[in-house]
């Protein structure tokens, strides 16, 4: 009696026998023509993938992927390539359903050996849309009608469509079997949906047109800057810093932004063509040694809202120091009447001119001993507000400063406070 011969050694494309090894030789070999010849009926033929199965909802009814529009909806399902039923017997047996009580199955791999999917609406016979790649989902915003030629339909409001999907191998030549039907009806197009502002791209280019003001006067001056007109953008912002030191720290009620960050400018209109470029005048500055660090950003507003851009890279710099040591400033004076024991004091900023330059602080001094220091500008009166006791006296002077010296001191503001 003859064993049979299985070419488990032969490690050839020549070799593709089914079955098993278990009692069989591997002498004398078979030739080429033998080997061919055992090889079983679906060798060489494509892979063909398995019928896709729609995802589903928590109550387990398929659905649509959960986005949909008046104008789209999206398309998901599973491929569940090698799925084992649980209770299967494994390979080499044959799988068995309920065969194997600790065999709890396997759900398959998705996207293993596809190359695309088409997509038929409507109980079309042809392909209605061909999705190219292993992806298992799509957005559909149309699809190709069962006219000669064929006509793009645009997805309508207020319509049924009836979707299956089919699966093709990565020859794009093998299909597999069509999914159930899925039933997607779109909203009406009154139904309110999601409709956001796309933001517009952030300003490049930002670059001062002028050198730096240097303060010679008491209004101060501006920085002009200008950046490239962003095409999508409907307006700008401009933000500034003017924290002293290096280290910036991240405001937390605003993402995106330290703490000091300030807008400056405001509803910047865009450019009409064509210009390309935006020119902007910050406010005046009137402090010299202030740091400052301008970013810009770009902002679109249409009928959906308003969206703003990530802002430019910042441009960094100092406005130049001053060329004079600041003038007296005036005597102050009371802000208000003494209650409670407390002073209010007004102070007056000092002119500024070319031989008399901007302040970069201010100190008041009661007698020889200070009580108070503030930096430039002042801002809103009273600016200064002490703690005293019942009738007390007091000599308020002022002296601001620079980095090129003190002013003189102010005339004095004398007095005494209420017995009660």
């Amino acid at each position: 009696m003859t064993t049979p011969i299985w070419n488990l050694e032969t490690n050839s494309d020549l070799t593709a026998e089914p079955g098993s090894a278990a009692g069989n030789t591997t002498f004398p070999p078979e030739t080429a023509a033998q080997r061919i010849a055992a090889r079983p009926s679906n060798y060489g033929k494509p892979f063909v993938p398995p019928t896709p199965i729609w995802g589903v909802d928590g109550s387990g009814n398929p659905t649509n992927g959960g986005f949909i529009t008046p104008t789209s909806f999206q398309l998901f399902w599973h491929s569940n390539i090698g799925q084992i039923p649980a209770g299967s017997k494994m390979p080499p047996l044959p799988p068995t359903a309920s065969a194997d009580p600790n065999n709890l199955g396997s759900k398959g791999i998705d996207s293993i050996g596809i190359g695309g999917h088409n997509i038929y609406i409507n109980g079309a016979a042809n392909p209605s849309l061909f999705i190219r790649g292993s992806k298992l989902n799509t957005v559909v915003t149309g699809y190709w009608s069962t006219a000669t030629p064929p006509v793009w339909t645009p997805v309508a409001p207020s319509t049924t469509y009836f979707v299956r999907v089919e699966p093709v191998d990565t020859t794009l030549v093998a299909t597999g079997n069509l999914s159930a039907t899925l039933s997607v009806t779109t909203p009406a197009a009154t139904t309110t949906s999601q409709q956001v502002t796309t933001p517009p791209g952030p300003p490049g280019g930002v670059t001062l047109v002028a050198p730096l003001p240097v303060i010679t006067s008491s209004a101060g001056g501006p920085i002009e800057i200008t950046w490239n007109r962003i095409s999508t953008a409907t307006g700008y912002e401009v933000w500034d810093n003017n924290t002293p030191g290096d280290d910036l720290q991240p405001d937390p009620s605003r993402p995106g932004f330290f703490i000091g960050d300030t807008l400056i400018v405001g509803s910047i209109a865009q450019p009409a063509l064509p210009a390309t470029a935006v020119t902007v005048y910050t406010p005046n500055y009137t402090v010299p040694r202030t740091p400052f660090r301008i970013r810009v950003r770009s902002i679109k507003t249409d009928s959906n809202g308003t969206a703003y851009s990530a802002f430019s890279p910042t441009m960094y710099g100092t406005i130049p120091a001053a060329l004079a040591a600041p003038a007296a400033p005036a005597a102050p004076t009371l802000g208000g009447t003494i209650t409670a024991g407390l002073v209010h004091l007004d102070l007056t900023e000092p002119a500024v001119s070319p031989t008399a330059g901007p302040p970069e602080w201010y100190a008041v001094y009661d007698g020889t001993k200070r009580v108070a220091l503030l930096n430039a500008p002042l801002g809103t009166a009273p600016q200064v507000t002490l703690q005293y006791a019942v009738s007390q006296a007091y000599s308020f002077t002022v002296v601001c400063g620079n980095s090129l010296g003190v002013s003189p001191a102010s005339a004095a503001l004398a007095g005494t406070t209420p017995a009660t």
